[in-house]
């Protein structure tokens, strides 16, 4: 968005006369964008009146961070209709302030600070560079916010962890990611791309702890989906069997 000539914000709509899934929609946005930083808005979601100000005085204090992880706050919508409102963040990120680039992506899996693409500000040309690095128009609704998290954790040079809660978390029941008897077999195929993708791209440095990531992600998602389980734990098993093969973990 772009201020005119009254000062009023403008706003830019792109539509795709395809559906090309949640990932390529997201690069699609990042590639238009005119600024030097993205913030993912999901459409239910919900921002602050003062977020891109507050987000702007933390760029003005830590200038040119890649990304800023801000607190967010869960609005569970009840059965009647109102909501429930649960204060949530991935880790105190108030304890770490600016982390350097070897420390990021061993800090998030360690301390499960999470893999949403939401809650985090995150610099246009480091997105470009992980859109650059899968190279393909895969149609990816499922886990993409978990391959694009874990790729620009690990390409990041700096990480900054703010405790201030700028972005409301609307949980529906019946939300896309809750349809899995619906869509089950678009499920196991981008479970299987997401995987595949990560064990191509992360660095061999922290492949263990990302497929133990992995793992504790897809045991979540799939839970409640026998076919799911039958058809993606094996390959899940293999590829976390070959990731220990190359003797840079230690086995369980």
């Amino acid at each position: 968005m772009n201020k005119n000539k009254n000062n009023q914000m403008k706003m830019k709509v792109i539509r795709n006369e395809q559906n090309k899934g949640l990932l390529k929609a997201r690069q699609i946005g990042v590639e238009h964008a005119t600024g030097e930083y993205i913030i993912n808005l999901d459409a239910d979601d919900l921002i602050n009146k003062r977020t891109i100000e507050k987000l702007t005085e933390q760029l003005r204090k830590h200038k040119d961070v890649d990304i800023i992880h801000f607190r967010e706050t869960i609005l569970e919508i009840t059965e009647n209709g109102g909501y429930e409102r649960n204060q949530f963040t991935w880790a105190d990120p108030q304890k770490y302030s600016i982390v350097k680039k070897s420390n990021i992506l061993p800090l998030i899996t360690k301390t499960g600070m999470g893999f949403s693409a939401h809650g985090k500000l995150i610099k246009r040309s480091l997105y470009l560079k992980i859109f650059n690095m899968l190279q393909n128009d895969k149609h990816v609704i499922y886990s993409e916010d978990f391959l694009q998290t874990v790729l620009l954790y690990e390409q990041a040079q700096s990480y900054l962890g703010v405790n201030i809660t700028l972005y409301n978390y609307i949980q529906r029941e019946d939300g896309a990611i809750m349809q899995v008897a619906s869509q089950t077999q678009k499920r196991i195929e981008d479970l299987i791309y997401v995987t595949k993708s990560l064990k191509q791209l992360v660095s061999q440095e922290h492949q263990w702890d990302i497929m133990k990531n992995v793992v504790t992600f897809m045991i979540q998602a799939s839970q409640h989906n026998c076919r799911i389980k039958d058809q993606f734990y094996p390959l899940l098993n293999k590829e976390w069997k070959q990731v220990l093969k190359k003797g840079q973990c230690k086995s369980l």
